[in-house]
């Protein structure tokens, strides 16, 4: 969860700054500002995603090697 809050901060920034920037039509009239403020929060659910995926991933590995095991305890629950 905390790379989407990263990645929703750091778009609101930009968003600010670019208001700030080029006024009012700052992110409605240039395409790269509207490309890096989503880009800016895919990244954060993109982060999650691969972060999440790998955990679970070692986790089922565990489950088949003894030695991996204790590597999932405090970990996030794995659908």
């Amino acid at each position: 969860m905390f790379p989407i809050l990263v990645g929703l901060v750091s778009a609101l920034s930009f968003a600010l700054l670019t208001h700030l920037t080029y006024g009012p039509e700052g992110l409605t009239d240039y395409f790269w500002a509207q490309a890096v403020f989503w880009a800016l929060i895919a990244s954060g659910v993109l982060v999650y995603a691969v972060n999440r995926r790998v955990v679970c991933k070692v986790c089922r590995l565990g489950e088949r090697l003894p030695s991996v095991g204790p590597l999932c305890r405090g970990l996030a629950y794995c659908r």
